[in-house]
């Protein structure tokens, strides 16, 4: 029966079919909970710009909304906001701004970044390497939600992988079409978010300098084809963003922390985020499959998306050690090692006949995907975050969208009181981001907590653990009465310290 699989045209097929069919069911089941169970500060961050283009196209939204919608819409961008954009014409098509519409374009786009993965695994090995290559890729939990999430990660690698399977196409015939492809893909995938410059610029660097030699590259038209196509994009975009509109001026501040390079508990960080998306296990087994790549090109390929991600992550210290998601092109990379590896276990073990082998590595593989597919399933059917939106809906209105002020310690950075709400908080600082403004040398004033409260009407807390770190508020905080107390949050009454109130600090 296994063997079947990988010595059959249609049994193969039928396998990959049932993997993709398998990896969609699961992306697609509660479609519609808000999305706020994955980095709900980024997602919502581009539900924030993709409303207010939506808000700028016929629609049918009210006076009041659109003017909301568009004057949101002046969040920050670092990205070309290409992803928001297509989901807000897509908004338009549809007649809503439904939050289900950009998570169903991550899901396809991580989906297709499978599909090239399966074509450049072939390349690099056999039926069963890619085949495993993109089970991992499709059923790693931590995968399944990050390719459920409002984000470009899921674009860019997808584009990704299409750049490395057109490049090893162009290796193979040197051809201008496939020198074109290669430059095609990795300009979108740079454009769409620039660190895929880590991963293409080391990989097409690696192996052009092994395959030609430095000058034999440096003097080929087809090299200077790719190279412009791959950075012309995002240079157009960085001089209009940083000397022309001068959006992206404040954007690169905050970014390079050197000084973290020799302090041990950095790299800890930094391993405890590998575990926690690829896992430990899995990412040492695929750096070792760099050893069982016989072609020297293939194994410089692999070699250098590796290093490419080593240096991402120094470039990016501070980030790589405290934000998961700057992980999901390690997915990839590590989709790739372990495809290489399963493809040369599965042919050892088919040399030597240990049927009992090849029945376990099959039980394993299977029983892993199963496994993983029910424990996330389970995990998104307990996060229902439908009471979320009305919640901040309401409160929105009782704060007169902002023309009482609020301000407070959130988990999400105030992100669902601004979409949901229309209003804009003012945010109060976490220990996390004044410790990282004081590793960038900015002077930290560190003014009274009275006066930093003084015009507010109302503080909201919602991230608890960073209130005990903050033990110096929370005692002012308990001065105030409290407004209202539900589940995950508590509002401060402002204007009415519990010393003046008969009532006390119990809300009415």
């Amino acid at each position: 029966m296994l063997k079947k699989i990988f010595t059959t045209k249609n049994g193969y097929i039928a396998a990959i079919l049932l993997v993709f069919l398998a990896a969609l069911a699961v992306r697609l089941f509660d479609l519609d909970n808000p999305p706020l169970d994955f980095h709900a500060p980024r997602q919502i961050h581009s539900a924030i710009i993709a409303r207010g283009f939506y808000a700028f196209m016929p629609n049918h939204m009210s006076g009041f909304e659109h003017d909301k919608a568009w004057s949101f819409s002046s969040e920050l961008w670092i990205e070309p906001p290409i992803f928001e954009y297509l989901t807000a014409m897509t908004y338009v098509a549809a007649g809503d701004a439904y939050l289900w519409i950009p998570r169903v374009y991550s899901i396809v786009f991580w989906c297709l970044g499978a599909l090239a993965l399966l074509l450049l695994m072939r390349k690099l090995t056999g039926k069963c390497g890619a085949l495993a290559a993109i089970i991992y890729f499709l059923f790693l939990p931590y995968a399944i939600l990050a390719s459920r999430s409002f984000q470009p990660d899921p674009l860019m690698v997808a584009l990704i992988a299409f750049s490395i399977w057109a490049l090893l196409r162009w290796l193979e015939s040197h051809s201008w079409k496939d020198a074109l492809l290669t430059g095609l893909f990795t300009g979108a995938a740079i454009l769409v978010k620039q660190v895929a410059v880590f991963f293409l610029g080391t990989a097409i660097a690696a192996v052009l300098i092994n395959d030609w030699g430095l000058i034999k590259s440096i003097k080929s038209l087809k090299v200077w084809l790719i190279a412009g196509l791959a950075l012309l994009p995002v240079i157009i975009y960085n001089v209009y963003g940083l000397f022309i509109s001068g959006f992206l001026q404040t954007q690169y501040a905050l970014r390079f922390f050197p000084e973290l390079f020799i302090d041990p508990v950095f790299y800890y960080r930094w391993a405890s985020k590998i575990d926690l998306t690829t896992g430990w296990l899995a990412f040492l087994a695929a750096l070792s499959g760099i050893l069982f790549l016989v072609d020297r090109n293939k194994r410089w390929l692999l070699a250098a998306l590796f290093g490419g991600y080593f240096v991402y992550g120094l470039a990016f210290a501070y980030h790589i050690s405290t934000h998961d998601y700057y992980q999901e092109p390690l997915i990839l990379v590590t989709a790739i090692g372990i495809g290489v590896l399963c493809e040369n276990l599965w042919q050892a073990l088919n040399k030597d006949k240990r049927r009992f082998g090849i029945v376990f590595l099959s039980l394993v593989v299977i029983g892993g995907s199963l496994f993983s597919l029910w424990s996330v399933r389970t995990e998104m059917k307990r996060s229902d975050y439908r009471a979320q939106p009305d919640l901040w809906r309401r409160l929105g209105r009782e704060f007169d969208y902002g023309n009482k002020p609020v301000v407070g310690l959130f988990n999400d950075y105030g992100v669902g009181l601004m979409y949901w709400g229309y209003t804009m908080p003012a945010v109060w600082e976490s220990t996390g981001d004044i410790k990282m403004r004081e590793l960038a040398g900015q002077q930290q004033v560190q003014d009274d907590i009275y006066y930093k409260l003084e015009g507010k009407y109302y503080f909201i807390v919602t991230d608890f653990a960073e209130l005990d770190n903050q033990p110096e508020l929370k005692n002012v905080l308990e001065t105030y009465r409290v407004y209202e107390r539900g589940n995950g949050y508590v509002i401060y009454d402002l204007m009415h310290p519990v010393a003046n109130d008969p009532k006390g600090a119990t809300a009415p």
